[in-house]
């Protein structure tokens, strides 16, 4: 049976700021796209818009929402490494308890 894996001196600051950046930005991008049918034109309003394929439809949303939904997922991996990196950074405080 594994053993839990703990800090020494409680859970560093870092560790627990972009565990809660990564939990955050999930219910974010998550929340848009299942309400995007619901706020999203399906015809291009005005010439700066941004296109969005879901399924078989495409919506139009603002250009910086549509930057963060493309990119909110590639942002998931990214602050999973950093995540990472820390947890490598301490790997002198963490002890099996």
């Amino acid at each position: 049976m594994a053993g839990r894996l703990r800090f020494k001196n409680g859970m560093p600051f870092a560790f627990k700021l972009i565990s809660v950046v990564i939990v955050l930005n999930f219910v974010m991008e998550f929340s848009l796209l299942m309400g995007l049918p619901k706020f999203a034109s399906r015809v291009p309003v005005g010439g700066n818009t941004f296109a969005i394929l879901r399924g078989r439809i495409v919506y139009f949303v603002h250009p910086w929402l549509g930057r963060y939904l493309t990119t909110g997922a590639w942002m998931q991996f990214v602050l999973l490494g950093v995540l990472v990196l820390v947890l490598f950074l301490n790997r002198s405080q963490i002890e099996k308890g």
